[in-house]
């Protein structure tokens, strides 16, 4: 790295971690920044610099950019590439974008984000928990010179397709945080030194809740939707969100936040209001500069060492009848603890091991596996659940029939595949797990299990990095893999589900407000791949509206769930 480069990079984090300490505290006072290797801070400011939407950013499988669909198939790897649509002519272009691509099904792929060497990059765009709305997924980009061109590359994404279904990745605004205050868009920061004003890309449909989407990108799916965004309908609905007072309250204890919307449009329209992703009200028929209001209760974590112990968003969601696509907004609350809180003391992980700690003899079997030993000051109960499951070796070493080499059972129930390789230096699981006490005050940990080269001989941890629950995508070995929606014609869908053995299956669909809609599945199967459909109807028969849909799917033990995207 030249040492230019190498000063932006370090002023530009630095300047991060003090915005990030101090978001709570800023106001428009001493905006905008006067220096202009301040553009990346510039982009947690004040709101109040926003400029009107403009430009976008699209996922690609040419490099020209006009590609949006991309076929790749099971087996084997292909590049896509993320390429920004500046804004309009007349402005200066842009130096820096925010943004993240959410991969609505990531299951049966791998996928790998290079930014373009030009580029000084925080974080990483790819968001392969979209149903995680605390994933911190996104990146901060700022590249060295203004960027006019008609299509800016902004980097490839390498995929490998291992047993993966049709997916789209979507173009959102950063994960929350770091930049809550922005609302619910992504950003391009423009060429205008000193100011380096930040402006939201061009929004061509909303989620459920209220995010901006400024651009789709379509793997292996039958149907390929335009790259551009349509032109904005006359009626266009609106909804703007009341700026209320952020609630104090303490943690283990109940706390409110209260939302109001206001119809901005000129004809009425239905609002829906979300806090933290759950619908909090749903009105229908709201009258131009009509408001409406509601309340959604939460248990809040413990308070860590700064005022805000945790970023709650409240979004809304319009639509109408004079448009198609629908309006979104969104605010950021935050939530304070108040100074007579009780002092709770998190759980102590630090005496924590797995329940066997060496697996002999390297036969091959499963083995069951928890984790044992944290303990709580406070004398509460401990709920722990075990979240990945990684290894420094390949998996699969003897064969297809031993892969996956790892089992997720309940939250802190495993199975370890007593296996090595011969010629290695033993095999090493870790289990990453997350312990909560009742007041969600919690302490994260890893504990490790060892297959010996020999029984007398001590395990030698490499890098890990391989997960144990999927098999090796290179040695095109096969391992279970989680549901996977296909698409089938005429508005029906198809759940793609494998049963590692015979056993019971439920598959029901819920709507995006939790309700219940229709059971899919109830019953026995045997093991292998089955398929599930819905032809978009509910329990009594009617067809339901398009849109996303939630589909649990439980098998045995093991709950997942998968967004369906319904279409007429």
């Amino acid at each position: 790295m030249n040492p230019l480069a190498r000063a932006w990079l370090g002023r530009a984090i630095a300047l991060l971690a003090i915005v990030t300490v101090l978001l709570p505290q800023i106001t428009t006072a001493g905006w905008p920044p006067r220096d202009g290797a301040e553009m990346v801070a510039s982009l947690a400011q004040a709101s109040a610099s926003l400029r009107p939407a403009d430009g976008f950013v699209g996922v690609y499988s040419d490099p020209e950019g006009t590609q949006p669909c991309a076929d790749i198939p099971i087996g084997h790897v292909g590049t896509l590439y993320v390429i920004a649509t500046p804004p309009t002519a007349e402005l200066a272009g842009f130096h820096a974008a925010e943004f993240r691509i959410e991969v609505m099904n990531p299951s049966g792929y791998f996928f790998v984000f290079t930014p373009t060497p030009d580029a000084l990059v925080l974080g990483n765009p790819l968001d392969l928990t979209p149903e995680d709305s605390s994933d911190p997924a996104g990146i901060q980009m700022v590249i060295n010179t203004c960027q006019t061109a008609d299509r800016v590359r902004l980097g490839t994404i390498t995929v490998v397709n291992v047993v993966g279904g049709p997916t789209e990745l979507w173009v959102m605004r950063h994960s929350r945080p770091p930049n809550p205050v922005m609302g619910n868009c992504p950003l391009f920061t423009d060429c205008d030194p000193p100011y380096y004003t930040i402006r939201c890309m061009r929004p061509c449909d909303v989620d459920a809740t209220g995010s901006a989407i400024a651009g789709r990108g379509f793997l292996n799916t039958a149907e390929c939707a335009p790259a551009a965004c349509a032109t904005a309908c006359p009626g266009t609905p609106c909804v703007s969100l009341a700026s209320a007072t952020s609630p104090r309250g303490c943690p283990g204890e109940p706390v409110t936040i209260t939302a109001t919307a206001t119809n901005c449009g000129s004809a009425p329209a239905d609002i829906d209001l979300f806090v933290d992703d759950t619908l909090a009200g749903s009105f229908t028929d709201v009258f131009p500069a009509q408001s409406v209001t509601a309340s959604h209760t939460f248990i809040p974590l413990l308070c860590p060492g700064y005022p805000d112990f945790a970023p709650h968003f409240v979004g809304g969601v319009a639509h109408n009848d004079e448009c198609v696509a629908p309006f979104g907004a969104e605010v950021y609350r935050p939530t304070s603890c108040r100074s007579d809180c009780a002092n709770n003391r998190p759980p102590d992980c630090s005496k924590a091991t797995a329940s066997i700690e060496l697996l002999w003899p390297p036969d091959g079997t499963l083995r069951d596996v928890s984790v044992q030993g944290v303990t709580d000051p406070d004398g509460e109960p401990v709920q722990i659940a075990i979240s990945v499951i990684d290894t420094d070796e390949p998996t699969g070493i003897q064969g297809e029939p031993n892969c996956p080499d790892a089992i997720l059972d309940g939250a802190n129930a495993v199975r370890l595949r007593a296996e090595r390789n011969p010629q290695g230096n033993g095999r090493v699981y870790r289990l990453t797990y997350r312990a909560t006490d009742p007041q969600f005050a919690e302490c994260n940990e890893t504990v490790t299990i060892c297959v010996p080269r020999k029984l007398e001989a001590n395990c030698i941890a490499e890098h890990f990095g391989t997960l144990a629950t999927v098999c090796d995508p290179f040695t095109g070995r096969r391992s279970i893999q989680g549901p996977t929606v296909l698409p089938i014609d005429g508005g029906h869908v198809a759940v793609r589900f494998e049963m590692p053995s015979a056993g019971d299956a439920e598959i029901i669909a819920y709507d995006m407000r939790g309700r219940r809609v229709k059971e899919l599945v109830h019953g026995r199967f045997t093991s292998g791949i089955h398929l599930a459909t819905w032809d978009g109807t509910n329990t009594a028969g009617v067809r339901v509206a398009a849109g996303i849909y939630a589909v649990r799917v439980r098998l045995g033990t093991r709950t997942e769930s998968v967004k369906v995207v319904l279409s007429r």
